[in-house]
């Protein structure tokens, strides 16, 4: 039973919606993560994956509440983080990514907080500081 379990959690969470994300089929990712969900509401990853969801159709408003939800369930990973400050950014909320940045416990020099510096200067007008932040970001890979 448990075996299976993970199985059809696995299968929904992964396999479904990533397929659907690459071929721009939303309605099927977004019944997929509804089915985990609703198998297991207590997975951060199903309200990752709604979060991108909702990126994608430009409602920021929801794609931020629901990689809020991830970060209720599990707060170390760092993708989850770097989903709520580019979410942030997008929705016009950048003034509040340098504080969010600071508390976090990750190493500040990594390519996605050094994306999320170059995108944040960029907000601020300072193109000179976000291409150097773009630049280091992608020496670091």
């Amino acid at each position: 039973m448990a075996k299976e379990y993970v199985y059809e959690v696995f299968e929904y969470l992964h396999n479904i919606p990533e397929i659907a994300f690459k071929e721009e089929n939303l309605s099927v990712a977004e019944e997929n993560l509804r089915k985990a969900v609703l198998i297991d509401p207590r997975i951060a990853e199903s309200y990752f994956y709604f979060s991108r969801l909702y990126e994608k159709k430009f409602n920021y408003s929801e794609a931020r509440f629901e990689i809020e939800k991830a970060l209720l369930r599990s707060t170390t990973i760092l993708g989850y983080h770097v989903q709520r400050l580019n979410i942030l950014i997008k929705e016009g909320l950048w003034f509040q990514v340098p504080s969010l940045l600071a508390e976090l416990k990750y190493e500040q020099n990594t390519p996605e907080i050094l994306n999320i510096r170059a995108s944040l200067s960029a907000e601020k007008g300072n193109y000179r500081q976000a291409i150097t932040y773009y630049r280091q970001a992608t020496k670091e890979n």
